[in-house]
């Protein structure tokens, strides 16, 4: 009797320290969505974007950037959610600067004046445009092949004919990471913008297994029906991964950012439907 107690109290003594050795890969809801959302969302955690004013900053600044020099004002701060995301705002009628607070660096530029570079010639290729915009990002990193294209939009805009819109991500064991940028090319040639976010910050970053994503996917699908299955007697819902990313926030840890999309169709005729976007944060762990 004693050795089948003991027995069982090892077993139970396994179970407690695999349970404390495992991570629960919490799905946590951002935000949750507007009143008119007939699912079940909550917000589990908010992730905020903020404005504000810093009156200890000099309020004009000159700056060299791309072989220019330009006299700005300052205008505001952005505060985000991620890691060293905060960011001093300089405008004048050329340009708009916003330079990292922490790190110095400019990590935001658009150009605002009117335009003239480059607008007497041939139009650029997508590839030749890929190539330039390539080549802009190589002088801010020093690693510029472990980025790729995410994503890329053409924008046809009147003073500037059209740009290529490049979104860059650092990509760290297959896994898409929030060290990015996005480069505005004209189809002239000239870059016109660009917009970095911990660039070169996620070199290091705790990608998670094949079988922890798997794992993160089943609770991101689990949380999903918490949602919705509530409305599945009236409604038809159908999901699609939007993105994963795997980001490093505010206060230094690391999360994989979820975005799924949920189509809602009405079984009843006379019902609209409806799509809409679940943003989910699950911390892992380096």
């Amino acid at each position: 009797m004693k050795k089948i107690i003991s027995l069982i109290l090892a077993f139970a003594l396994t179970l407690i320290v695999a349970s404390c050795g495992k991570k629960p890969y919490t799905v946590l809801e951002v935000g949750g969505a507007d009143s008119r959302s007939v699912a079940n969302h909550d917000s589990d955690i908010v992730l905020e974007i903020k404005s504000e004013k810093d009156l200890k900053l000099n309020k004009n600044k000159t700056f060299e950037l791309n072989s220019k020099s330009y006299d700005v004002e300052y205008r505001n701060t952005m505060k985000t959610y991620f890691f060293n995301g905060e960011i001093d705002f300089y405008e004048s009628k050329e340009v708009s600067i916003g330079v990292n607070k922490k790190t110095g660096n400019i990590d935001q530029y658009s150009f605002l004046g009117a335009y003239v570079l480059g607008t007497e010639g041939a139009e650029k290729s997508y590839d030749e445009c890929l190539e330039i915009a390539k080549k802009y990002l190589g002088k801010a990193v020093s690693d510029v092949e472990n980025y790729a294209v995410a994503d890329y939009r053409y924008l046809k805009i009147p003073e500037y004919k059209a740009v290529y819109s490049f979104e860059f991500a650092r990509f760290v064991n297959g896994a898409k990471t929030s060290d990015s940028a996005v480069v505005g090319v004209t189809v002239y040639g000239d870059v016109i913008s660009h917009t970095y976010q911990n660039l070169g910050g996620m070199k290091d970053a705790p990608v998670p297994s094949e079988a922890e994503m798997a794992e993160i996917r089943a609770n991101v699908y689990q949380k999903l029906e918490d949602i919705y299955g509530g409305i599945k007697a009236e409604y038809d819902v159908e999901y699609s991964t939007k993105d994963v990313v795997l980001s490093r926030l505010e206060d230094g840890k690391y999360a994989i950012e979820y975005y799924m999309d949920a189509k809602v169709t009405p079984k009843a005729e006379g019902k609209l439907g409806f799509m809409e976007t679940n943003h989910f944060l699950i911390y892992v762990k380096k």
